[in-house]
């Protein structure tokens, strides 16, 4: 198994600052797929949270039991 199998769900989601399009970065690259833009003026917008925690209101709960 690759290292791209056995996590997938580490992608980094691109935000585009001309058009609000988000894409991910593995798919389109840092330049805004959207026909009708073309910019480069992208952020990296997202990473995986650590362990797979996700908050709510202060308290921490895995997200998968």
């Amino acid at each position: 198994m690759t290292s791209n199998q056995s996590h997938p769900t580490e992608r980094e989601l691109v935000y585009c600052h001309a058009c609000t399009e988000e894409w991910y970065r593995d798919e389109h690259g840092l330049v805004c797929p959207r026909s009708t833009c073309g910019s480069d003026a992208v952020e990296i917008v997202s990473f995986p949270p650590p362990l797979f925690l996700i908050t709510f209101g202060g308290n921490h709960h895995c997200a998968n039991g």
